[in-house]
């Protein structure tokens, strides 16, 4: 089965959510109000015709909800959390989800990341790259990484839209076209750069649009970002590559209560994966009955 990582959903009670957390989203593209039935059953149609079995939803660029507001934050990412299960809860076979976070509020978020695991049953965390400005590489944000990794669990990054805050990219309107592939590259930088992968290993790091420009920058990193210059665990090329990091692979997946009873080859996204487990596990404790296994996983993602 051909899972699709990186589908969006926008029902439109959320995006009436958002739009009362007031301008600082970026949304990017024309992305519709997804929860209208037409534009689901048309989303199921599109999916039978490329093949693609399942698709994991989480909000777009601009769209997760982060505001420096805490009881807006909350409320968004509730919002958003039961709006999503609600269609996974109709098409099991069809969508998972994963949780939102309403950050930069750590305590909240800790809360909604095991409501979300545990009460919705949601396969993983999604973190937009930054929040509020800040990358979700800082230590602020560490608290979220020890949980997830003590659930042995799964993180799916997305492109917040900011054009890495650069007025050379923000300035000449490349904020869509460029700066979301620059995005997915700063955030696989600054994890290599904090230790991040090394410090949580149980973590599942999915970076999507082919890591940005990482796959060009290996041996640059390596000869300019040296293990010794910068007391890194493994050459950063070796990090970014861990597991899966090419266009074309493949993952084996058992069978999984997050998905059902479905096994066999399956789609990841077009992504950089830096710890490679079955796409789509459920992350709710620690799993020892899950083996991991060879990745060889022919990928699929969009913008």
């Amino acid at each position: 089965m051909i899972i699709d990582m990186h589908g969006h959903y926008h029902p439109r009670s959320y995006l009436e959510a958002l739009a009362r957390i007031g301008p600082g989203g970026r949304p990017l593209g024309n992305h519709p109000e997804t929860d209208d039935e037409a534009h689901i059953q048309e989303r199921l149609e599109m999916m039978e015709q490329a093949g693609v079995g399942m698709q994991g939803l989480s909000p777009a660029a601009g769209r997760a909800p982060y505001t420096g507001d805490e009881g807006l934050a909350i409320g968004a990412a509730r919002l958003v959390n039961d709006l999503d299960a609600a269609l996974v809860n109709r098409y099991p076979d069809k969508f998972k989800a994963y949780v939102s976070l309403p950050l930069p509020h750590i305590d909240a978020s800790l809360r909604e990341l095991e409501r979300g695991l545990d009460a919705l049953g949601m396969v993983g965390v999604n973190m937009h790259i930054s929040a509020l400005d800040r990358s979700v590489a800082e230590d602020e944000f560490l608290p979220l990484y020890e949980e997830i990794d003590r659930r042995h669990g799964m993180i799916f990054y997305h492109p917040c839209g900011n054009g890495i805050c650069s007025p050379l990219i923000t300035d000449y309107g490349f904020s869509g076209a460029v700066g979301t592939s620059m995005e997915d590259t700063v955030i696989a930088l600054h994890l290599i750069a904090k230790k991040i992968p090394s410090r949580y290993p149980n973590i599942t790091y999915i970076i999507p649009h082919l890591g940005g420009l990482i796959p060009m920058l290996l041996q640059r990193l390596d000869n300019q970002f040296s293990m010794g210059q910068h007391n890194l665990p493994e050459p950063p090329s070796v990090t970014a590559r861990r597991s899966t990091t090419t266009p074309l692979a493949t993952a084996r997946m058992r069978r999984s209560p997050a998905l059902g009873k479905r096994s066999g080859p399956t789609t990841s996204c077009r992504a950089v994966i830096f710890r490679c487990c079955s796409p789509l596990k459920p992350t709710r404790e620690p799993s020892r009955g899950f083996a991991r296994r060879d990745c060889r996983s022919r990928t699929s993602s969009r913008s």
